[in-house]
């Protein structure tokens, strides 16, 4: 059972957010603060009355909204220094339940300033150091990035070449589209278009090469023929035994949300609660990595942008990267602008490279 949202705003976000509907003598009492979001579900009555009397004591801003089935949600803005006192004295308090203290002591754990470096089977990302650019080379006849140009396996090695040599950290060789509409192929149809360029890639490159893709035997194959990490557009959602391959071979994998499949995904995506659910989704595919093995220091994620969403859901998803990356497990810092995009979208991409940077 899941008690806890939460996303943590910077010095200044939340008096932005404030000013639109606060007096600004009211807004000075937040100046200078890192301010915490918090969302509290699935409550007892004496939990719901113990929060509300605890976090109304301490300056607190509280709210109850009722979502989809009924659920009653506490809402929650608050001082991080002040949330982290009241952790320390719930500790003591039997009024919470054990689970939902664990989960507000991880929230404390993951302000700590943190260290990122993905171990790419011996080749180290560092990511804390600066922002990584992702080539990517997709070895499709219909991709809607690069327009096929590299199906045959002679021009994508040529582009890997290239992408190297003009600054990319990482080459994503992908053999199936993800554009929307895409119809799904086969797995030996996708080993045949990747592996050549794989295996000429890993001769000729010194930059780590990620494997694109959901299914785990193309992903197991791509990692014997020497590929570092794994790509996988669905999160953990679409093939339940590719964390096991990702665990056997010890590599980094990136995690994307994506609601539904590349073929449907764009036929009027809609969220309720949008954040909410690319969270709920993101989570749900690192427990997966969890439990099949796989470190946590390997997980990157990836919100998916243009993946099932609206272009409103872009931009709120673009603007809200820095409040997505909080309410991860802390492995999950890693953020990874997917710009696997269309030319007519280079201002998006270059707006969530910016994002990642931040």
């Amino acid at each position: 059972m899941k008690y806890l949202r939460y996303f943590v705003e910077l010095p200044g976000q939340f008096e932005t957010r404030l000013q639109n509907w606060l007096m600004k003598g009211e807004v000075s009492g937040w100046s200078g603060k890192r301010i915490l979001r918090l969302q509290f579900s699935n409550l007892s009555d004496r939990e719901q009355v113990f929060l509300m009397e605890q976090l109304l004591s301490k300056g607190g801003v509280v709210e109850f909204s009722t979502w989809p089935e009924s659920r009653q949600v506490l809402h929650v803005q608050i001082g991080l220094d002040v949330f982290k006192e009241l952790v320390e004295e719930w500790q003591k308090n039997a009024n919470l339940s054990p689970q939902l203290l664990v989960e507000c002591q991880n929230l404390i754990n993951l302000q700590q300033p943190q260290k990122y470096e993905l171990d790419c089977r011996g080749k180290k990302l560092l990511l804390h150091k600066r922002t990584h650019i992702m080539g990517i080379l997709n070895v499709t006849p219909d991709s809607f990035y690069d327009g096929g140009r590299y199906h045959h396996a002679e021009q994508a090695v040529e582009r890997g070449l290239r992408l190297e040599a003009e600054g990319a950290d990482v080459i994503d060789v992908g053999g199936e589209s993800t554009r929307p509409g895409a119809q799904s192929i086969s797995v030996q149809e996708e080993l045949d278009r990747v592996l050549p360029v794989i295996e000429a890639l890993v001769k000729n490159v010194t930059v780590p090469i990620s494997i694109d893709t959901y299914k785990a035997p193309v992903a197991e194959a791509a990692l014997q023929a020497g590929a570092h990490m794994v790509n996988d557009i669905s999160g953990f959602h679409f093939d339940l035994e590719l964390p096991e391959i990702v665990a056997k071979y010890q590599v980094p994998v990136v995690l994307m949300h994506i609601k539904g499949t590349p073929r449907e995904m764009q036929r009027d995506p809609r969220y309720l609660d949008l954040l909410g659910e690319v969270i709920d989704y993101l989570k749900e595919g690192i427990t997966r990595a969890h439990r099949a093995g796989v470190s946590e220091e390997q997980i990157v994620i990836d919100p998916g942008i243009g993946f099932g969403k609206r272009l409103h859901d872009n931009y709120v998803l673009l603007q809200r990267l820095p409040l997505l990356a909080t309410a991860l497990p802390r492995a999950n810092e890693h953020w990874q602008a997917n710009l696997k995009r269309d030319k007519n979208r280079t201002q998006a991409g270059a707006a969530g490279a910016a994002g990642v940077s931040g």
